[in-house]
């Protein structure tokens, strides 16, 4: 069984992997596998994107895609589930 589950940093997403790490209890086959979702929203940048290179964005977007990404990896080790991302 593979779950997929959106992860960019918000309580939903978190709340989402907490499901899926339910639904996979018990289950030897289960694998969680994790992808990064970033938007301008849960990026906060929309404010801030006329004023800032393209370059700062994507450094932006990298630091938060790999905080939300560590702390949803924390879970599922945790958990003691095999994931991939």
């Amino acid at each position: 069984m593979r779950i997929l589950v959106p992860i960019d940093g918000a309580a939903p997403a978190q709340r989402a992997l907490a499901h899926a790490l339910t639904i996979a209890n018990g289950r030897e086959d289960a694998l969680i596998i994790l992808v990064n979702i970033q938007s301008a929203e849960t990026l906060d940048v929309s404010d801030v994107s006329g004023v800032v290179s393209a370059a700062a964005d994507r450094k932006l977007a990298a630091r938060r895609s790999a905080h939300a990404l560590r702390d949803a990896v924390a879970m599922c080790r945790e958990a003691g589930r095999a994931m991939k991302l």
